[in-house]
């Protein structure tokens, strides 16, 4: 197993650049969901934070 991930054969630095290019790819695919997600979050707040000042004009 070390020969076969040695320099010699020039198959480390692949290896090794594979997996940063699979996990950055998870972490900016995490990234952006979450961002959706607290956009979205956020324009439900403000929605219902309208319809509440809505509601309480109404009443008075």
């Amino acid at each position: 197993m070390k020969k076969f991930l040695s320099n010699e054969h020039g198959f480390l630095l692949p290896f090794l650049l594979g997996i940063l290019f699979i996990y950055s790819a998870f972490l900016s695919f995490y990234l952006v969901q979450y961002s959706y997600k607290l956009n979205i979050y956020h324009n439900l707040e403000q929605y219902y934070q309208q319809e509440i000042k809505i509601m309480i004009n109404k009443e008075y």
